[in-house]
């Protein structure tokens, strides 16, 4: 993904603060616009964040191909969604081994009340590691403010 200026939701890596724009310390994706090199306007996904005080972002895309589509109606509904994560694992009918792998998704309301969700992954292993990482962080600050409570 093309490199943006426009960062609106940060996870400071030190005391890993969210902002105002990241609701209960949750990690929300962003919907950009992009130029391609050949002049083509494409929409990217990203979260934002800082890591050892450097502006970072973890980008995504589609679980597969129709899922851009999908993608774009899940943000024509608001410009965020926020990144949900839960883990599901697979049986391998021939070994018998059991998999479990990590499923991103985002959703949105619409009018009606009626959710609309895609999967999503991230674009690549380094997006991953910033994402684990923004994770850890802000996960040991709410833990840290759970006990101060």
């Amino acid at each position: 993904m093309a490199n943006e200026t426009k960062k609106t939701v940060t996870a400071e890596a030190a005391t890993a603060e969210a902002t105002v724009e990241t609701p209960q310390k949750r990690l929300i994706v962003e919907r950009e616009q992009f130029e391609t090199k050949d002049g083509r306007k494409m929409w990217g996904y990203a979260v934002h964040g800082k890591v050892n005080g450097r502006e970072t972002k973890v980008d995504f895309n589609a679980h597969d191909q129709g899922g851009y589509e999908v993608l774009d109606m899940v943000f024509e509904l608001s410009p965020t969604a926020e990144l949900e994560m839960h883990d599901e694992s697979m049986t391998d009918p021939d070994t018998g081994e059991v998999r479990t792998y990590t499923v991103y998704e985002v959703a949105n309301v619409d009018e009606d009340g009626d959710e609309l969700r895609c999967r999503i992954k991230p674009a690549r292993g380094s997006d991953k590691s910033i994402l684990d990482y923004l994770l850890r962080k802000l996960n040991r600050q709410a833990s840290a403010e759970k006990k101060q409570a």
